[in-house]
């Protein structure tokens, strides 16, 4: 398919997430970037009130 990513703003629980998932040639695993720091984890707990920002690169 032929589409570069996408970008959502989800707010819950008091807090708001914004997630960007980029399609990357340069990629060869699926990366997670939580608030600009890399993380070796597939998930990520948003704290109450707060605000975060997510970033996942997949394999184009």
């Amino acid at each position: 398919s032929h589409w570069e990513g996408y970008q959502a703003s989800l707010k819950m629980l008091g807090a708001e997430v914004k997630v960007q998932v980029i399609r990357d040639k340069k990629t060869k695993t699926i990366s997670l970037e939580v608030n600009g720091s890399k993380t070796k984890s597939a998930s990520f707990e948003p704290k109450a009130g707060g605000q975060t920002e997510v970033v996942v690169k997949i394999p184009a």
